[in-house]
C-alpha cells in the first residue's frame, strides 16, 4: 500500500472522530500517543547512472517494447530530468498504447527495494499522473522474469490543468525483494488516461545494510569455573555474539547476548581459554574483535604451604586446648592429615582443604593445604624467630601479590610471602592482587 494511500484512510478515519464531536487538541493528543514511531530505512543513491543514450554508460542497457514517437526513447525515463515542456518533449518515455514494459540491465545484479516513479500527464482533463497500476520484475538471464512487487500510482493532484501544462507527479514506493537482480522490467499495466502513459523518470534504490563495528577493548576477568567478558557497547546492534575455544584462533563455542558483558559459564579451572565477541544488527555481522584470553582458578587461592613429612599446628584460639573442641578434617587425607587437636602432617604433594567447625556448627572455617617437595616452611602456630612462607597459588604467580601484616611488632611479612615471628601475639597477614584487592588473609600466633 502506498504512503498516499495509509495517510488518505488515516484521514478518513479521523474525520469520523472529528463528527462525533472530538476537539482538533484531541486529535492532536491521538496522534501523538497511539500511531507508533518507526525508524525509516536508509537506502543507496540512485544505481542508475544519468543514461546519455540506451546503452550509455556501459553497461545499462535500455529497452522497451513500445514507445509514442521516436523522440520518447526509453532511455530517457533514466536521463535525471523529469521536466515535462510539450507533448512531443525530449524527457520522458511515453507510450500511446498499454500496457507496455520498460526493462533496463543494470550489468550487476542487485537487491532493488525502493522505485521513485515520476509519472508525467499531457492532456487536460485526466490531471496529473497518466500512469495507473504497474509491475516491477526481476531477471537474471533477461527472458524469464519473476514479479517482484505492484502498486498503484494514485492521481491527487486533480483534472483542471491549462491545455499548455505538462506536470510531472513523483511518488516513492518501497517492497520487500529478498533476491538480487540484473533485470528491471517496469510494466505499466494501465492509466488515467486511455492507454497512454508517461514515465518522466524511473529511480531505483538498494536498502542500506551497514555492517556494525566491531566491538573494542574486550577484558576477560577470571573466576572459579567461569570468565567474565565485558567490551564496550557499539551503537545500532541488536546483540553481540561471544565466542570461545582452548586453542587461539579456534573458537568452538559461541553464545549470543544483548548486552556488553557476559559470565561464561562451566569452564575447568586452570584451562586458558581463548574469546572475541562480534557486534549483530539484525541484517550482519561485523568482524571479531581483538582476541583476549583468561585461565579460570579456584575461588580458595590462598594456601597453607607445607614440605612432604612436615607437621604444623593450627589452632582457633590463644589456648591449645581448646583446639579439642573442635571437629577437623582433610578433605583428601592422603594428601594431608589432620588430628583431632588440629595439628596438620604432610604426606605427598598435592592439595587438601582442612576444614575446623565447632561442636554445635555455628562455626566452620576453612583452609587450603599445599604440599610440596621444596624445603618452604610454613608454620600457622609459631615461636619467635621462626619463619613460614604463604602463597596463592602454586608458587608460579607470587610476584603479582602483596603482602601486609596487621601488627609488625608480632609478624613481619616479605613482598615473597616470608613470614618472620617478632613478638608474642597474635595478628595476620593480608594478600591483595595488582588491583588492590583482597585475595585473603591469614592468622599467625607467635609464642616464646
Amino acid at each position: 500500500m502506498s504512503e498516499n494511500i495509509i495517510k488518505k484512510n488515516t484521514i478518513t478515519k479521523l474525520s469520523g472522530i472529528l463528527k462525533l464531536g472530538i476537539t482538533i487538541a484531541s486529535l492532536i493528543l491521538v496522534f501523538v500517543f497511539c500511531l507508533p514511531a518507526y525508524a525509516a530505512d536508509q537506502y543507496s543513491e540512485n544505481v542508475v547512472p544519468k543514461m546519455t543514450s540506451a546503452t550509455s554508460p556501459s553497461p545499462f542497457i535500455v529497452t522497451s517494447d513500445k514507445s509514442y514517437l521516436a523522440s520518447n526513447d526509453p532511455y530517457k525515463a533514466f536521463d535525471h530530468s523529469s521536466l515535462a515542456t510539450n507533448s512531443n518533449g525530449s524527457d520522458y518515455w511515453y507510450t500511446l498504447s498499454g500496457p507496455a514494459s520498460l526493462t533496463i540491465d543494470i550489468g550487476t545484479p542487485k537487491r532493488i527495494q525502493k522505485i521513485n516513479l515520476t509519472s508525467f500527464g499531457v492532456r487536460t482533463g485526466e490531471g496529473n499522473g497518466s500512469v495507473k497500476n504497474w509491475n516491477i520484475f526481476g531477471s537474471n538471464d533477461g527472458n524469464t522474469f519473476t514479479l517482484v512487487s505492484s502498486g498503484l500510482q494514485e492521481n491527487t493532484l486533480g483534472s483542471v490543468l491549462p491545455l499548455a501544462n505538462y506536470v510531472t507527479l513523483t511518488k516513492s514506493y518501497e517492497f520487500e525483494n529478498n533476491n538480487s537482480f540484473r533485470y528491471y522490467k517496469f510494466q505499466i499495466v494501465d492509466s488515467y488516461f486511455g492507454n497512454s502513459a508517461g514515465i518522466a523518470e524511473l529511480e531505483m534504490f538498494e536498502k542500506v545494510t551497514t555492517t556494525p563495528n566491531a566491538p573494542a577493548n574486550p577484558i576477560a576477568t577470571p573466576g572459579d569455573k567461569t570468565v567474565t567478558l565485558n567490551w564496550d557497547a557499539v551503537d545500532g546492534t541488536t546483540g553481540y555474539n561471544v565466542k570461545w575455544g582452548e586453542t587461539s584462533g579456534n573458537y568452538t563455542k559461541s553464545y549470543t547476548v544483548q548486552t556488553a558483558t557476559y559470565n561464561v559459564p562451566n569452564l575447568t579451572n586452570g584451562t586458558t581459554y581463548y574469546f572475541v565477541v562480534s557486534a549483530l544488527n539484525g541484517i550482519s555481522e561485523s568482524a571479531n574483535s581483538i582476541e583476549v584470553s583468561a585461565t579460570p582458578y579456584a575461588s580458595e587461592k590462598l594456601k597453607l604451604v607445607l614440605e612432604k613429612n612436615e607437621e604444623k599446628q593450627l589452632s582457633v584460639t590463644d589456648d591449645l586446648t581448646d583446639n579439642a573442641d573442635m571437629t577437623w578434617t582433610s578433605s583428601d587425607t592422603s594428601i594431608a592429615t589432620v588430628d583431632a587437636n588440629g595439628k596438620v602432617k604432610a604426606l605427598k604433594p598435592g592439595n587438601t582443604i582442612i576444614t575446623s567447625t565447632s561442636k554445635d556448627g555455628s562455626y566452620t572455617e576453612t583452609i587450603n593445604v599445599l604440599v610440596v617437595d621444596l624445603d618452604y616452611q610454613l608454620a600457622v602456630d609459631l615461636v619467635i624467630g621462626d619463619t613460614c612462607r604463604l602463597t596463592v597459588d602454586d608458587l608460579t604467580n607470587t610476584a603479582n601479590v602483596t603482602w601486609t601484616a596487621d601488627d609488625t611488632t608480632i609478624a613481619t611479612v616479605s613482598s615473597k610471602g616470608k613470614v618472620t615471628a617478632v613478638g608474642e601475639g597474635l595478628t595476620y597477614v593480608t594478600a591483595t592482587d595488582a588491583s588492590g584487592n583482597e585475595i585473603g588473609r591469614i592468622y599467625i600466633r607467635v609464642r616464646k
